[in-house]
């Protein structure tokens, strides 16, 4: 069993929707100049960490302290799409992504941007909820990878005609209120689950990714779910 996070985490961190806070706490408006710029591929400089070099990454300070240490999401108010071609939104929301953190891969291909798209597959088929039109409750992403991305975005192109709403809980006061209670089965999600990786993976490599659902290290608390998986 993993180290075990002991106390109880409270506000920004450990929010509850009645205490999330104004729209204004958790909106940020891009600058029109830096839409110009990382649409306009403004910036390609990388630091060694892969991340963008340039005059806007102090913009992206506010931003990441609400990432790491407060409610864990934000809303960045927005990349015109109905002004901006396909590329260059791809390009502006990928400069977006460097600016926050390094790009790991989406899948065995290696892809690093991508899309969710309806191709009409089933879940039963063994596929990912992404190529499919099925609804997932609450989640991880990438829950089976062997490095779960520490941050997750998504960026609409296309609104769906119904559906497609988006929901978020906080694992902090997820974990708050297991180990208010039910202590025991917390405990329980401390050990080690198999997570089917839906044929992510390559020739020699297990078909399961067997990790703890809660993982502490002191500092940070991971988390892994999906339980269709």
């Amino acid at each position: 069993m993993s180290r075990r996070l002991d106390e109880h985490v409270p506000y920004p961190q450990g929010w509850k929707a009645a205490d999330a806070g104004s729209q204004s706490q958790w909106i940020y408006s891009l600058p029109a100049e830096l839409i110009q710029a990382y649409a306009a591929g403004v910036g390609e400089e990388l630091d060694a960490t892969g991340k963008l070099l340039n005059s806007w990454r102090k913009w992206f300070g506010p931003v990441l302290d609400t990432l790491n240490d407060g409610r864990g999401f934000v809303l960045l108010d927005r990349l015109p799409v109905e002004k901006l071609t396909v590329e260059e939104t791809r390009r502006a929301y990928w400069r977006i992504g460097q600016s926050l953190g390094q790009p790991i891969e989406q899948n065995i291909e290696g892809t690093l941007l991508y899309e969710v798209r309806d191709t009409g597959r089933d879940v039963g088929e063994g596929v990912r909820f992404s190529v499919t039109n099925a609804e997932s409750s609450f989640h991880t992403d990438a829950a089976f990878a062997d490095q779960p991305p520490e941050f997750v975005g998504l960026l609409s192109l296309h609104t769906a005609v119904t559906g497609g709403l988006s929901q978020l809980v906080s694992a902090y006061s997820l974990h708050n209120a297991l180990a208010e209670e039910a202590a025991d089965d917390l405990a329980v999600l401390y050990e080690p689950f198999s997570f089917d990786r839906r044929g992510q993976f390559r020739a020699g490599e297990p078909e399961v990714m067997v990790a703890p659902m809660f993982k502490w290290d002191g500092n940070e608390l991971d988390t892994r779910y999906l339980h269709y998986y």
